[in-house]
């Protein structure tokens, strides 16, 4: 269960970010695995099939099994493949199918240690109008000159 500490840790990790709060959970897998499947839901809670991943495609294995879990359309696109990634992002957005449509990228790359290429993802986004969930499981604490991981790194505004 939750207790006084829990939420004293969660309130500390929130602060360390700048963010409003935080949810700490005792296993990295389960965050991904957990809750890209609700991000894909609707706001009156049902299953949204109009909701489209496009995951990089040496994404984590917990990403992997979250997107499953959901009934959200994944596609995937070459690793840091920027070109790749828009080209899915031009012709999805065109087609009008999608409610939703949320990049998976993660932070490092926790087989290869290479980093997400962080600013143009968000570039990406912003052009897009698409969600960005982006995986820093192995860059907070790491990397950044205060360790609050690659969007510290790459200067880029967490509020984006």
């Amino acid at each position: 269960g939750t207790n006084r500490l829990h939420n004293e840790f969660e309130a500390k990790v929130a602060a360390f970010l700048g963010k409003e709060d935080a949810l700490v959970m005792g296993m990295g897998f389960a965050t991904n695995s957990t809750f890209l499947g609700a991000l894909a839901m609707t706001e009156c809670g049902s299953l949204a099939k109009r909701t489209l991943f496009v995951s990089d495609q040496l994404n984590h294995k917990s990403i992997v099994e979250g997107v499953k879990q959901s009934s959200a359309k994944v596609i995937g696109f070459k690793h840091n493949n920027m070109h790749d990634l828009e080209k899915i992002l031009d012709r999805e957005t065109r087609s009008g199918k999608w409610a939703k449509i949320v990049i998976l990228v993660e932070g490092i790359y926790s087989m290869e240690g290479e980093f997400c290429r962080l600013r143009e993802t968000v570039s990406l986004k912003n052009k897009y109008k698409c969600y960005l969930w982006l995986d820093e499981a192995h860059s907070i604490g790491a990397v950044g000159p205060t360790g609050r991981g690659v969007s510290e790194l790459f200067d880029v505004d967490t509020s984006e």
